[in-house]
């Protein structure tokens, strides 16, 4: 997740170099990328209320698609970080890695799926 807070251009830029080190490594398969939502109830929820950050109350737009608190990275900042992650892992190694996995055509059927939602969320936050 990006946008916290207290995170600046250098700790999401650490945290992407974090995940395309892990995928490198083969520790993990796959992930997801969003914006950090402070959820109502959460410890993230009430700091932000305590410290004035919230942009709106409005629950409807608590969809993971625009910043709805304040944060050190821009709008922009927020949704570049995010494609960055997403980049980071879709390379020629890691689609040769699925192709080679395919075992039947539920597999197929399910990378199929999987692609659509990841592109999908290179949309979101273009």
């Amino acid at each position: 997740m990006v946008g916290y807070p207290w995170e600046t251009k250098e700790d999401a830029q650490k945290t992407i170099a974090f995940a395309k080190k892990l995928f490198r490594k083969n520790y993990i398969d796959t992930m997801q990328a969003t914006i950090m939502i402070p959820y109502p109830g959460t410890p993230l929820y009430k700091y932000c209320e305590e410290n004035d950050l919230l942009l709106t109350k409005d629950y409807d737009r608590f969809d993971q698609r625009e910043r709805v608190m304040k944060s050190e990275l821009s709008d922009e900042d927020i949704k570049k970080m995010i494609r960055k992650l997403y980049r980071s892992f879709i390379t020629p190694k890691f689609f040769l890695k699925k192709i080679i996995g395919i075992r039947s055509f539920n597999d197929l059927e399910f990378m199929a799926q999987a692609g659509k939602k990841v592109f999908g969320h290179l949309i979101d936050f273009s």
